[in-house]
């Protein structure tokens, strides 16, 4: 029924809005990061991470049942793509991130995609522990990192870590379990000198493995308009000639 503005229904989505992705988490974001403490950290618990979704049609023999992709069976038999279902409607979803059900702006017709109007964070403390920790592992302190991270971690019932447990990549998985949707990974991942590596292993699109990155994609191309104002004196990054 969707919900009731100005007298009538939408009829478009109903209160936790229209997951529709054209980007979905990786592996490595929605199983990874949390093997070592998957029961515990509330961060990875049901009620902020979306991973069974349940079938509802009154008149499939499965109605009400956890959607079970054993029963998918093939593209030929069914006429469904697993893939494109996996990646566009049914992956882990970050409810509380994400989801802003009922929150209806300029055009009511859309109501129930709210998420797409969720309002960002500017700043948090946690965050703040995070960069913290990450200039004490460039400082070689790692048990003040450990301290910091373990700040962020007691709040989300996660179990401590040590000064033996802190690395860079520690951290960035600290990072996606208590960032993730709030910060450009982007920029953290070229800044701790990640990037290039991280695509490549974390990246399981079948279809553009890594995304086809090249070495030389560690920099941005540089508009011509800004080589142009230059009259030439700023020259293009190597790769993008």
């Amino acid at each position: 029924m969707g919900e009731l503005i100005d007298g009538k229904y939408t009829g478009y989505t109903d209160t936790l809005s229209r997951p529709v992705s054209w980007s979905r988490p990786t592996y490595y974001v929605t199983n990874k990061v949390w093997e070592s403490d998957w029961n515990n950290d509330i961060r990875n618990a049901p009620h902020n991470i979306k991973r069974t979704y349940y079938f509802q049609n009154p008149e499939s023999p499965y109605n009400g049942q956890a959607i079970d992709f054993s029963l998918w069976g093939s593209y030929e038999t069914n006429g469904r793509n697993q893939m494109k279902d996996t990646c566009n409607y049914i992956y882990p979803y970050w409810i509380g991130k994400v989801g802003d059900p009922c929150h209806v702006q300029a055009e009511p017709l859309r109501s129930g995609a709210g998420y797409t109007w969720k309002d960002c964070y500017f700043m948090r403390l946690a965050e703040t522990y995070l960069n913290r920790a990450e200039a004490y592992i460039q400082l070689g302190e790692m048990q003040k990192a450990a301290d910091d991270i373990n700040v962020v971690r007691s709040r989300a019932n996660a179990k401590p870590i040590t000064a033996n447990d802190v690395s860079i990549d520690y951290l960035l998985d600290e990072r996606v379990r208590e960032l993730y949707t709030e910060e450009i990974r982007d920029v953290v991942l070229r800044r701790t000198g990640k990037f290039l590596e991280y695509l490549r292993k974390y990246n399981d699109n079948p279809q553009a493995p890594a995304m086809n990155v090249k070495d030389y994609n560690i920099l941005w191309p540089i508009p011509q308009t800004e080589i142009d104002a230059t009259g030439g004196a700023l020259t293009q990054n190597p790769g993008y000639n």
